[in-house]
Parts: C-alpha cells; sequence; structure tokens
C-alpha cells in the first residue's frame, strides 16, 4: 500500500532488518523437529506396506498403476494397471496382495500411502 501511495519503497531485507530490530518477528516452535521425525524402519518382511498410484500417459489415454511395496525388502507385493482410478480399484489391489499373504503377526502390515482422494473415507 505504501508504494500505491508512493509513500515509502522498501526491499524484502530492509524491511526484515527493521521487524528484527524492532523485535517483532515471531520465532519457530522448537517441537517441529519433532514432530517431522521419520518412523522406525521395518525390522521384518511385510510389516509396512507402501502403497503408490502412477499416473501413465500411453496413447491415446491415461492408464493408472496401482503397486504395493514392502517397506522391509521393497519388493513389489502386487500391483494392478487399471483404466480408471477410484478408490475400489485400489482396495482390490491391496484385497489382493492380502490373500497372498501367509503368516501375518496382528495389525501387520501397516499401510502407508500419501492421503489421496482414494485413501479418503467420506
Amino acid at each position: 500500500m505504501m508504494v500505491d501511495r508512493d509513500v515509502a519503497y522498501l526491499r524484502p531485507y530492509q524491511v526484515y532488518g527493521i521487524l528484527k530490530r524492532a523485535d517483532l518477528l515471531m520465532r519457530r516452535s522448537p517441537t517441529a523437529s519433532v514432530v517431522l521425525q521419520r518412523p522406525p524402519e521395518p525390522d521384518h518382511p511385510d510389516q509396512v506396506w507402501h502403497v503408490d498410484i502412477v499416473y501413465l500417459y500411453i496413447p491415446p489415454r491415461w492408464y493408472y498403476l496401482v503397486d504395493v511395496l514392502d517397506g522391509y525388502s521393497r519388493f513389489l507385493v502386487n500391483w494392478s494397471l487399471n483404466l480408471t482410478l477410484e478408490a475400489y480399484t485400489v482396495t482390490l489391489t491391496i484385497q489382493q496382495a492380502l490373500t497372498g499373504l501367509k503368516g501375518r503377526y496382528p495389525g501387520e502390515p501397516r499401510l502407508v500411502h500419501d492421503h489421496g482422494p482414494q485413501f479418503l473415507k467420506l
């Protein structure tokens, strides 16, 4: 507004210096580093599965690759190539991976995903 009214012109570093000298800068919270800590690595196969969706354009249309990776071995547990990207295609791919799994521990595998719209509960 001050520039528009031809009152004052300041560069960003000048504004920063003024705010710093007046002690008007907000400090970052020290708890942020605790929140952003990486979870522990899995210590055995099929403990954590990562679900990823890749968009593939193969002319003349788009395809959607849903893959399930084991977090311990990085083994491709299951995949599907789909014409649509809806929640049921992701669910079906994960269900197929689970049916091939033998000797599960309770609560495993834990699924890790990017919280895309296919994973939202409506």
